[in-house]
């Protein structure tokens, strides 16, 4: 009994953290619940984490590693520094082939229609219909789960491309003349996604200006509504256009991260724009009057998803008229996650990779949502608004016993 007693915090990482207080509600109450589950008293087991967290000798295993490089003298510290930095540099030069910036290959298909039936983005609240530019934007992000959804696609076999491949676009440069075919044509008519898995916006897709097209295309005829998203803060050269239809469209460019992980952030995202940028942006469209919703998705474990961050995002949500904030964990099927892992370990950043690591199994992804939902669902309540929060999840994902945590407080959840 006493080895399952001690593996409580173990399992939950728990003493990676300063102090009791400082350990988050969500793993608070999930300490809780392994201790009913293996018919423990929960007050006990608290107590005894609180007092050996108290202890004086006590260190965070997180700080134990560093400790045993600092035995150097003050020159072996300055050669060894050196000798390391060229050793990774080297190391990183030859691993990343396939993360590089900028777009060596564009391909062109030829895609049916102009606008799409989207079920499954009607399911989660987004939009009945979707506009996509092609089957491969070159925003190239390394977590996106497009690759998984569209892989099967005969185009990646036309051109002999790996769907969860970089460097290169597929985009249908005679899209706008389908769209406007489409929106004059289709009976029913709804809100529009522009894009559910292709940014119209994208460096590949802003050299035939197939966002605004496209959008102008939807725009001119009656009883169409538009949800913009994209990564790229060009979009808002189009503001112009969007003016004239401020009632019918809704702009949002998606946040991944706080601006002081702008580094970070662009090894994952090595063609959108910076966060900085995004943000700004938003800010503009706020200021000229245009509508405005928040995409927080994905926010990556330990990069982008800290209470104090999930704060600041709910926080300028607010401050630029957001109408409604979706949100969604990472998707942890398919390559992206370790394509993710591979790129942030050869960028130097090795504990943003473990975090990363540690998500692709289906536990610990579980407990990251728990994480997420619960942090946005308090902020929300103490920023903005409850009935805004649109967090996106797909329940046969998470571990029985988080469903049920979930449920007890489901407000602000799109049960997928």
């Amino acid at each position: 009994m006493a080895k399952k007693e001690q593996s409580i915090p173990d399992q939950l990482n728990i003493y990676q953290y300063k102090s009791y207080n400082s350990i988050p509600p969500a793993k608070l109450a999930w300490i809780t619940i392994k201790a009913k589950q293996q018919g423990k008293d929960p007050k006990m087991v608290h107590a005894g984490i609180k007092a050996r967290m108290a202890r004086s000798t006590y260190k965070p295993t997180t700080t134990k590693p560093t400790k045993k490089k600092t035995t150097k003298t003050k020159a072996s510290k300055k050669v060894g520094k050196k000798k390391t930095k060229k050793k990774t540099t080297a190391k990183a030069s030859q691993k990343r082939a396939p993360f590089y910036k900028g777009t060596k290959k564009l391909h062109f298909c030829d895609l049916e229609k102009g606008i799409t039936r989207s079920p499954k983005f009607e399911k989660k609240g987004l939009a009945g219909f979707a506009i996509n530019v092609g089957t491969k934007c070159d925003n190239d992000c390394l977590y996106c789960s497009t690759g998984s959804m569209l892989r099967m696609h005969d185009s990646f076999k036309k051109f002999n491309r790996d769907p969860f491949g970089f460097g290169y676009a597929i985009i249908d440069k005679d899209k706008p003349a389908k769209v406007a075919k489409n929106a004059k044509g289709m009976r029913k008519r709804g809100l529009i996604e522009l894009c559910t898995t292709t940014d119209a916006w994208c460096p590949s897709a802003r050299k035939y200006d197939l966002g605004r097209k496209c959008l102008e295309a939807v725009l001119n005829e009656i009883e169409w509504t538009v949800r913009v998203l994209t990564k790229n803060h060009e979009v808002e050269n189009d503001f112009d256009l969007i003016k004239k239809y401020r009632d019918r469209v809704a702009v949002g460019l998606s946040i991944t991260a706080t601006p002081d992980k702008s580094k970070i952030m662009q090894v994952v995202e090595i063609n959108a724009s910076t966060i900085k940028d995004r943000m700004r942006v938003i800010r503009k469209a706020h200021k000229q009057g245009l509508r405005t919703y928040a995409m927080l998705c994905p926010l990556l474990p330990g990069i982008a998803d800290a209470p104090e961050q999930i704060d600041s995002y709910i926080q300028f949500a607010e401050s630029t008229g957001a109408e409604e904030v979706f949100s969604e964990a990472v998707n942890r099927r398919g390559k992206s996650l370790t394509l993710t892992q591979q790129a942030l370990e050869e960028a130097g950043y090795a504990k943003e990779a473990k975090g990363v690591e540690a998500v692709r199994k289906k536990k610990n992804w579980s407990e990251y949502t728990l994480w997420l939902v619960k942090n946005l669902q308090k902020s929300m309540r103490k920023y903005s608004s409850i009935k805004k929060l649109r967090f996106l999840l797909y329940s046969s994902e998470l571990l029985p016993e988080h469903v049920k945590v979930i449920r007890k407080d489901d407000a602000g959840i799109k049960w997928l």
